[in-house]
């Protein structure tokens, strides 16, 4: 997961990544694979809920509501990623117990790094639902 994450760094800085693949700050473990862990959690949470449960109608089976339950997934795994990164502030000092250049604007862009990778899950958990639904076998697409 870091590598993913790593792809993306230069949304929310080099520094930020170092902290949370445990390699600066006093934080020592790899938290990448805890938030994709999340991540997948929330998208695969609301993905099948679309299909089956909660919005298996016939009156949702159009793409705008389908666009409006992924821009949902986004939004919360933003707030919930900016949140969390943004409560391990206390952690982010280096060995001489300095403050690591890490600003809110590196915690925010990580928020929507992690909102784009939450889409892609998203949409890659919707191809694999929709052939099994009822009412929304067309949706995406």
């Amino acid at each position: 997961m870091d590598k993913i994450y790593g792809i993306l760094s230069f949304i929310y800085g080099d520094e930020l990544y170092d902290f949370l693949n445990g390699n600066n700050g006093m934080n020592e473990t790899d938290l990448f694979y805890i938030m994709f862990a999340v991540l997948f959690v929330i998208s695969a949470l609301l993905s099948p809920g679309f299909y089956y449960k909660l919005w298996d109608r016939a009156t949702w089976a159009n793409m705008w509501k389908w666009f409006l339950v992924l821009i949902i997934n986004a939004v919360v795994v933003f707030l919930e990623n900016v949140i969390w990164v943004n409560s391990l502030s206390d952690l982010m000092v280096d060995e001489d117990g300095e403050k690591l250049n890490i600003m809110l604007t590196n915690i925010i862009c990580f928020g929507f790094a992690s909102a784009l990778m939450a889409t892609v899950v998203f949409f890659v958990a919707s191809l694999f639902w929709k052939p099994f639904s009822i009412n929304c076998p067309h949706v995406p697409f």
